[in-house]
């Protein structure tokens, strides 16, 4: 075993080489280094290390949890990649069980794009699997791969502005969220010399078609974030009603998404809304809040706009006119 540790830390190990050059984030990359010594805690390796008295699946009952039947052959792992297809139109590869991890690492087996988009696929998987087992709500496997897309277009974006090319990319669109699921845009706004702000939210269906949409001044606010995350409480309140299905909600703010993310290990100042917000998701039966560029924002943007003309409003069914134009960009472009 140590020689064989010695061997995998090697410069010239080829599979080092192929892993660091995938284009994922740091915690997935550990996560395929752990994949690729078999060092995952599966249940199967688990009772090979008479750490755990079975070996079988929780999800599926199947004989043997391995890695493999973890991320590919449980019925949850089919779920997920049956919804990455859906949404995405990637769809998982046949793999075999003896090189499968290899496989998924070499750029002539997939394309660059749906390599990174199926390692952070698996990523997301195992976290959603782990948190089932240790007591939290596990991940809907929609909110799942919305995450691990999220995740590839935020490296895309970051590729593409690092490399500073001088082709002009086309911007990124609002989309439409997945069947059965809700859509809320939110955004806010933020005075610096008058410490104060506005938020604005939109809600719209899987056909694009307008649900609600409000807006509120906020007279006394702290910072951009702060109203940042007044408006992904607002959008909650707005919908939490209205809906008890999947909810997905999209905010520009990276900062904001990032607070959300580790709100269970790095209690912020905004942990008392956050906590609001969890209770009033619980409603839902998937909950997720994802990055988008502010091209696909554009709603929730205007309405954080027309707050400081409209200090607090609720529309239901029809938008207001100052959201006309945005909403028929949104869906003249929705399938670009």
């Amino acid at each position: 075993m140590q020689r064989r540790a010695t061997h995998s830390n090697h410069v010239g190990d080829p599979r080092w080489k192929q892993l660091w050059k995938c284009k994922v984030p740091p915690k997935v990359r550990v996560f395929w280094w752990r994949i690729l010594h078999d060092y995952i805690p599966s249940r199967a390796n688990l009772h090979r290390r008479h750490i755990d008295p079975l070996g079988t699946c929780d999800t599926c009952g199947a004989r043997e949890e391995t890695t493999f039947h973890a991320l590919v052959e449980c019925t949850y792992a089919r779920l997920f990649w049956a919804k990455l297809y859906e949404i995405t139109g990637v769809k998982l590869p046949t793999l075999i069980p003896d090189t499968w991890a290899l496989a998924l690492l070499d750029n002539n087996f997939c394309g660059e794009k749906e390599q990174t988009i199926i390692l952070c696929g698996m990523w997301s998987l195992w976290c959603s699997r782990n948190d089932g087992k240790h007591g939290k709500a596990p991940i809907d496997a929609v909110a799942a791969v919305i995450w691990a897309l999220d995740v590839c277009y935020y490296l895309i974006s970051v590729q593409e502005n690092a490399v500073g090319s001088t082709t002009v990319s086309a911007p990124q669109r609002w989309q439409r969220p997945p069947a059965n699921s809700v859509k809320i845009n939110i955004d806010g706004a933020f005075v610096d010399d008058e410490s104060s702000g506005a938020i604005g939210a939109v809600a719209r269906d899987d056909e694009g078609e307008f649900l609600l949409a409000t807006t509120r001044r906020l007279p006394a606010v702290a910072s951009a974030l702060a109203a940042e995350a007044e408006a992904l409480r607002a959008g909650v309140q707005l919908i939490h009603t209205v809906t008890n299905g999947p909810v997905i909600m999209e905010t520009d703010s990276l900062e904001l998404l990032g607070l959300w993310n580790n709100r269970a290990s790095q209690r912020s100042v905004f942990a008392p809304i956050f906590d609001d917000i969890q209770g009033l998701a619980s409603s839902f039966s998937s909950f997720c809040v994802v990055h988008v560029k502010r091209t696909a924002n554009g709603a929730a943007h205007a309405c954080a706009q027309a707050a400081y003309s409209i200090p607090f409003e609720v529309w239901a069914n029809t938008p207001p006119s100052f959201l006309l134009q945005v909403l028929q960009d949104d869906c003249n472009h929705v399938n670009e």
